[in-house]
């Protein structure tokens, strides 16, 4: 991220927030009154579901429709027609159905809402487009709906903001990703949230709006971006334009180290499972063994997995529990498992690979330059 033109961004967004507290002027919260009215009212299973998404997008619908695009009332329109009422129900509950976190599947989620929804407004309204729903509106349903895990999103105002901070990411229509976008905002969000002035800010201006919901502050991310752009803070600022293909390479480059550090997240994790796993040997000091060379002899101590086993001419050492499970020695005159003992070395050997795996995973990462 380009810092100084993020502070000089934020400095006039804080300006900005400091003149609406000395001015109360209610009007600005929108967005956050937006979401608040939702969350009051959003029932997906209400028996009047027309009537319910009346109530939870009165404040969306002001906030989203203009005279060229009127997405909210497209809904609306389908809705006024009882055949279609199920029909869109059913898209919402898909749209906002658990992805786990993948980001993917959410982008795919929200292009066939989008799909879905207007073909059957073209179906109604052949004659006009204005009623048809795009990705920035349905993005800004699941904000909508989970604010903490979403960022609205407008592709007007997206651009500006990647070249303002050098952020490597497209977000034309054709090569838009929604991780790319998320990322980007995750990182606005990182320089914001420890700001004890703009956090002071956003909670005398707007928490009451959210009416006790927790967005995590990812309506002022998109806030922030969104009034850089409206008010032209970028003007006068030295903006450097990446070529193309050195954007395209750089968004590659990131994409590869984030999947590096998600594969060596996930494998760390199952390395720490396995060290702190509970070990469960038999206790076997005591125990009277046979050995193929040495005859029968007794185990005398365990000195952390190194048995000392006296045998009738000579004591011997080995590694415990692999002198078992590889068949150098058994037990004489009783059962005793062995189950864990095999348990305990499969553990070993996958720790070790483990260990491989990420030391050379690590190896590549410090490789990437961005």
């Amino acid at each position: 991220m380009n810092k100084k033109n993020f502070e000089t961004v934020l400095e006039q967004y804080m300006g900005r927030l400091a003149g609406l507290e000395a001015a109360d002027d209610s009007d600005q919260v929108y967005k956050w009154r937006a979401v608040g009215c939702f969350k009051r009212f959003w029932n997906l299973n209400a028996a009047d579901f027309a009537g319910m998404f009346e109530k939870a997008m009165q404040e969306a619908g002001n906030l989203l429709d203009d005279a060229a695009m009127q997405p909210v009332a497209g809904l609306r329109m389908l809705l006024a027609r009882e055949p279609e009422v199920e029909y869109v129900r059913e898209c919402f509950r898909f749209l906002f159905s658990d992805d786990g976190g993948d980001l993917q599947k959410r982008q795919d989620r929200a292009d066939f809402f989008a799909d879905k929804i207007n073909e059957r407004i073209r179906y109604y309204e052949r004659g006009t487009k204005k009623y048809l729903q795009n990705r920035d509106h349905v993005i800004y349903y699941l904000n909508l709906w989970k604010p903490e895990e979403n960022y609205m999103f407008d592709a007007a105002s997206a651009p500006g903001w990647a070249a303002c901070t050098e952020f490597d990411g497209d977000f034309g229509s054709k090569n838009f990703s929604l991780e790319s976008y998320y990322r980007m905002c995750d990182e606005v969000l990182e320089e914001i949230r420890e700001n004890e002035e703009l956090t002071g800010l956003y909670s005398n201006l707007f928490e009451e709006e959210l009416d006790g919901y927790d967005d995590q502050l990812h309506i002022l991310v998109y806030d922030l971006m969104d009034c850089a752009s409206l008010y032209r803070y970028y003007a006068g600022m030295e903006i450097r334009k990446v070529p193309g293909k050195e954007r395209t390479k750089a968004a590659e480059a990131k994409a590869a180290q984030e999947k590096l550090k998600q594969e060596i997240a996930l494998k760390e994790a199952r390395l720490k499972e396995l060290q702190e796993k509970p070990v469960n040997l038999p206790d076997v000091v005591g125990k009277p063994v046979s050995h193929k060379t040495y005859g029968t002899g007794i185990v005398q101590s365990n000195d952390n997995g190194t048995l000392l086993v006296h045998f009738e001419k000579a004591d011997k050492k080995f590694k415990y529990p692999s002198v078992f499970t590889q068949g150098f020695l058994s037990f004489a005159g009783e059962e005793t498992q062995t189950g864990e003992m095999a348990e305990f070395e499969a553990d070993q050997k996958k720790k070790a690979a483990l260990e491989k795996e990420l030391a050379q995973l690590k190896k590549t990462l410090g490789s990437i330059t961005l």
